[in-house]
């Protein structure tokens, strides 16, 4: 199962932006979508022990390699992923995936069309969102979603310095 989003200007974050989940993985095999638009525009996944963020191109933002699978397998798992003015940085629990940002220029129309609905639990295969695409389900469960157009942890944005996340989104 998943839930649809019906299309809107909501998408289009900018450049400052978090957005944060819980999820409790059952499976770890193949990519797990956590969100996404149809292919090729908006999507965060994991696959394997990468977490990316696709931005309308048919290559992801590798925001971590170094995931351990066994460490997000049958447990629940904190991750946020945070936008400052374009510096980009990925956390699980609170500890920073990377010691450095990544540059990623403002999410926008282009990037998150407002004419397409947005999917949490799988990539959705059509504008409409009225079905999910295949192969592409996120096997477990997935808590608290939250998109905020603001730098939620924006006091680590330029450390790794950990942060408590916040379990009353």
């Amino acid at each position: 199962q998943f839930v649809r989003y019906n299309s809107g200007t909501k998408w289009a974050l900018g450049s400052t932006w978090t957005i944060e989940w819980w999820q409790y993985e059952t499976s770890t095999s193949g990519t797990q979508t956590i969100m996404g638009q149809i292919p090729n525009f908006f999507r965060i996944t994991l696959a394997g022990s990468n977490l990316q963020l696709w931005t309308g191109t048919t290559t992801p933002v590798t925001l971590s390699s170094t995931l351990v699978v066994a460490d997000r397998r049958n447990k629940w798992t904190h991750y946020a992923i945070v936008s400052n003015s374009g510096a980009v940085r990925g956390y699980q629990n609170g500890v920073a995936l990377s010691a450095s940002t990544l540059s990623l220029a403002g999410l926008t129309n282009t990037q998150v069309p407002s004419n397409y609905a947005l999917c949490i639990a799988v990539s959705c295969s059509d504008a409409a969102g009225t079905t999910g695409r295949s192969g592409q389900w996120f096997g477990g469960y997935l808590a608290n979603i939250a998109m905020d157009k603001s730098a939620k942890y924006s006091g680590t944005q330029t450390s790794t310095s950990n942060f408590t996340p916040d379990i009353n989104l």
